[in-house]
């Protein structure tokens, strides 16, 4: 009976583990940055204009979006002037990381 109880507090101690959230952000983001690129490749495969995109990339601009969203939240400004500077600060990070992974110039 004894070691019954010692393996359930070990078990429910292995499922109380802070590295769960983290990693299942983590995947989910990684998850994102894959079908981002799929339709970014998509997109151009149909456009015909312009390089292929590159997943590091795709990478960079879901995970970037994601740190500035976070960062954001935790600031207090209000809920319109946080969309503005959410959506001023995104679409300038897509520009950047657009501009050097397509074109290969970091000069803006």
């Amino acid at each position: 009976m004894t070691i019954a109880l010692s393996r359930e507090a070990a078990a429910q101690r292995f499922l109380n583990i802070r590295w769960r959230g983290p990693l299942t952000r983590t995947a989910l983001l990684l998850m994102e940055s894959l079908w981002a690129y799929a339709f970014v490749a998509f997109f151009v495969a149909l456009t015909g204009a312009g390089g292929k995109p590159t997943p590091l990339g795709m990478a960079a601009v879901v995970f970037l979006s994601f740190g500035i969203s976070r960062a954001l939240q935790q600031s207090s400004l209000g809920l319109g002037l946080l969309r503005v500077w959410g959506a001023l600060l995104s679409f300038l990070l897509f520009y950047a990381i657009a501009r050097v992974d397509f074109y290969g110039d970091w000069r803006f």
